[in-house]
Order: C-alpha cells, then structure tokens, then sequence
C-alpha cells in the first residue's frame, strides 16, 4: 500500500513540474526554446495602466534569477513575452517602447542607437486582446521579434538588445512591479 502511495505522489510531482505557469489568468510555458536554447520562465507579472490591463509580461532566462544586473549580464539568449489583454495601437506601443528606452539611457547613448531604434519600431504592428509578442536577445545576432509566432524581423546588436532589456529590468524600468514579478517576486 505504502508503495503505491509513494509511487502516485511521485507521478503527481513529475507532473506538476512540467506544468505550464499561470500568471493573473494568462497561461506561460515554463520553458520556451530560443535559437536551438532552452531558456526557463524567470518571473512574470500584470502590466497595468490607469487600472486597466495591458499585458502579462514575462521573463525567460538560460538561468534563473532575481537579480537584474545578472539578469541583464547573463550570457546566452532571454525572451521577454507579452501576452496582449487589450488591443494597443502601433504608435502607442511605440512611445511606450521609446519612452522605456530613454528612461534608462542618456542622450549620447539614444543617439548612437537611433537607427536600431527606428527599425525596431518598425517591427511593431497595431496589436489586439489575446496577441502574443515575443522579444528575443540572441547573442551574435541582436533582437528578434514576433507577433503570435510569425517573426518581424531582427535588429543587429548585442548592446542594442542589452538596452531594450533595460526597458523592462533597468533602473528605471517602464513598470516596477513588473519588473519584480519578472525577477521571480510575483
């Protein structure tokens, strides 16, 4: 008896060790894999604005971590995943993108990467309820994105895709709660 007890309880964890995560209703994958990467869900949390719910933003690292100068610094690939809960036009989805970018850059940096900028704006498309944007650093390559698994296009640099990072975990992040959700306090 006691072995079939011991034996159902391990099925059970193995189980819930592979189980999808979910954060305020919005299903995450506990690892994702990003140019031949597995990558594991550092964290995530409800990006807000003026009470109303935007997107679950979530954090995909080779390692976890809850700090985020190693999160910034970690070699290997990082996904940040918005999973969309209202539809965001492209130009606000945009300012919101530069607006994050100039909260942790001073103007030197800006312009020195104002035509990576510009083509990263440009991958953005007007986005509705439910879409799913994934941002991908790939090392030797720069940032990718894609909307609902259909890429965009790719923006070259490893300091450019270091700098859209900070848009969620510098300093002055767009949403400090996010950031902490996506350091694993959530």
């Amino acid at each position: 008896m006691w072995k079939w007890i011991a034996g159902l309880a391990l099925v059970l964890s193995v189980g819930v060790a592979h189980a999808d995560t979910s954060i305020r209703g919005v299903n995450l994958a506990d690892t994702v894999e990003v140019d031949g990467q597995t990558l594991h869900l550092n964290g995530a949390e409800l990006r807000s604005r003026f009470m109303v719910r935007v997107y679950v933003g979530a954090l995909y690292l080779p390692e976890r971590t809850g700090d985020a100068a190693t999160a910034l610094d970690m070699d290997g690939a990082k996904r940040v995943h918005l999973h969309m809960l209202r539809a965001v036009d492209r130009g606000t989805m945009v300012e919101a993108l530069e607006d994050g970018l100039a909260a942790n850059h001073d103007r030197a940096e800006l312009r020195g990467m104002r035509q990576q900028s510009q083509g990263f704006r440009e991958l953005f498309p007007d986005l509705a309820n439910g879409d799913r944007v994934d941002i991908d650093f790939i090392p030797g390559q720069g940032t990718r994105v894609a909307v609902n698994d259909a890429e965009r296009g790719i923006v070259e640099g490893d300091a450019f895709a270091r700098a859209v990072l900070t848009i969620w975990l510098g300093d002055s992040p767009a949403d400090a709660r996010v950031k902490r959700g996506m350091l694993g306090d959530y």
